[in-house]
């Protein structure tokens, strides 16, 4: 695994590992994202991650992220055998080679978390199992 020095921004892509999964396509993302629930479930030295392809958001160590370009050659290989992770990376590509930013969700209230729990995982709203490590 490729140690980053420095934790990127969010929005920055990074490869990101969870115990029981290979590295997965993910952004970093804003603590803003997701509901105060959430918020208060960050562990010490927890980074936020939004895993593309499932959308769920993870909190991460540092030393369980890889720099984007650096992995890209050694990670995106596996993605062709999960449909799951190849949706993903396409997801992750698309994002990348968006000519304008595109921008970050903020997370708004209970509204959003109703709307989340009503179109399942992943939805905007941040519910779920999302922060919990397996």
């Amino acid at each position: 695994m490729t140690e980053l020095e420095r934790v990127p921004p969010p929005g920055a892509l990074v490869w990101a590992k969870v115990r029981g999964f290979p590295f997965w396509p993910a952004r970093m993302a804003a603590e803003s994202e997701v509901s105060p629930t959430v918020r208060a479930t960050k562990p010490p030295g927890g980074n936020l991650v939004l895993f593309f392809g499932s959308l769920d958001y993870w909190w991460v160590e540092q030393a369980q992220l890889c720099d984007w370009a650096v992995g890209y050659g050694k990670h995106a290989r596996g993605c062709s055998k999960r449909k799951l992770m190849k949706a993903g990376l396409d997801q992750a590509l698309q994002w990348k080679g968006s000519k304008r930013k595109m921008v970050l969700p903020v997370w708004k209230g209970e509204e959003e978390e109703e709307a989340a729990a009503v179109e399942g995982p992943g939805a905007s709203g941040g519910g779920g199992d999302e922060n919990t490590e397996s």
